[in-house]
């Protein structure tokens, strides 16, 4: 009598097993399946919206990329969509920081940047990246790295669907990522002025503008084996290879052709913050390409600013310009001139615009030295007045 209840207690126990077995089976199975499909779907999506959805679609990877993925997308914790946050500048990642921090990081101290404060304590062998691709450090990097060591941990427990592990491996394959450069960088020779602006670019060639000259390709990363694999660049990737201006349009064309037709994105342009506009205007000359993306330093990466860079073309023909000048800025334009400060300039071009719109252009003119700093302060102003471009004779 006794061994029977003994043998029924070891069913019931066997059967409670299996029952959990396959009850977390099942979950594995709907938690993969759900983030297959969002590598799917990221794979045609911008940069940003590609980063927000595979850190939704996959968020058993971290309990709080869910919510920072909606924080971004503008989407309100009921299901209400908002305004989006354009970029890193505003990236709510403390809570993802106390939910999911690596195991070197510290708890995060309220009045300090969390992941800059990271980033200094673990340094690259602590977030999963060789000494020599220190560049990459990077909240996106981070997050990307987490993704993939949940993924590489679930794939090897039994799932339901026998057609998962292809699929998975599928949209892996497909969904790559372009990773930030970093806001400085003493190899390359720069450090970026900073904007509020910045947003996430899926440009595929950058340019350096600092104490040389370099191209090179943005380095991509994917999924794979618990870690994020780089593609393989051209010229081995950042910070480039150094070039001359009259040899910069033929280093892009190369390195282009080397990605497979990847560059249909603007150029980055990471100009230093110290660099005169006269040689800005000089390598944008030697492009030869339409417009660049100006790289700028926002949540401690390089990235790129809404108003582009555009030569001159029939469509900026009759655009109002803006010169600057020793003591001020002269806008001209629609019978509608004013003079501005530097610290007047985003209300009176605001102003302008709203009076005149729609202004989609600005035409810079240089009368007095300036550099990539002003630069950027003028692009500000143009976002904030909502000009898309500012074109560079």
């Amino acid at each position: 009598m006794r061994g029977n209840r003994r043998a029924l207690v070891a069913l019931v126990a066997l059967v409670a097993s299996c029952r959990g077995d396959g009850a977390r089976r099942a979950q594995r199975t709907r938690e993969l399946e759900a983030c297959s499909a969002a590598l799917e779907r990221a794979a045609t999506l911008g940069p940003q919206r590609r980063l927000t959805e595979v850190a939704r679609g996959c968020a058993p990877a971290c309990p709080a990329f869910a919510p920072w993925a909606d924080r971004l997308d503008g989407i309100a914790p009921e299901g209400r969509r908002g305004a989006p946050v354009d970029g890193p500048r505003a990236d709510p990642l403390g809570p993802v920081l106390d939910a999911c921090a690596p195991a070197c990081a510290r708890p995060r101290a309220l009045d300090v940047d969390g992941w800059a404060d990271t980033r200094a304590r673990c340094g690259p062998a602590g977030l999963g990246i060789a000494r020599e691709q220190a560049y990459l450090a990077s909240a996106d990097w981070w997050i990307l790295v987490t993704i993939a060591r949940w993924l590489e941990r679930e794939r090897l427990g039994p799932v339901d669907d026998p057609q998962l592990a292809a699929q998975l491996e599928h949209a892996l394959r497909r969904t790559d990522f372009a990773l930030p450069l970093p806001a400085a960088d003493a190899q390359a020779g720069y450090a970026l002025a900073p904007s509020p602006h910045g947003a996430r670019t899926d440009a595929a060639l950058f340019v350096v503008v600092g104490a040389e000259l370099r191209a090179g390709a943005v380095p991509r990363g994917i999924l794979r084996g618990g870690e994020v694999a780089l593609a393989a660049a051209p010229s081995g990737g950042f910070p480039g290879e150094l070039v001359e201006v009259d040899r910069l349009a033929a280093a892009l064309a190369e390195h282009a052709q080397l990605i497979r037709g990847q560059a249909s994105a603007p150029p980055l342009v990471l100009l230093d913050a110290h660099v005169d506009l006269a040689r800005v205007r000089a390598v944008f000359a030697g492009l030869g390409t339409a417009q660049v993306a100006v790289a700028v330093a926002t949540g401690g990466v390089a990235a790129s600013h809404p108003v582009v860079l555009q030569q001159p073309s029939l469509e900026s023909v009759g655009s109002p310009t803006i010169t600057i000048r020793s003591a001020d800025l002269a806008i001209v334009g629609f019978g509608d001139d004013r003079v501005a400060t530097w610290a007047t300039l985003a209300d009176e071009l605001g102003h302008f615009a709203a009076v005149n719109a729609p202004v989609r252009k600005l035409v810079l003119h240089l009368e007095a030295p300036a550099t990539a700093t002003e630069l950027v302060q003028l692009l500000d102003a143009c976002a904030e007045a909502r000009i898309d471009a500012l074109v560079l004779p």
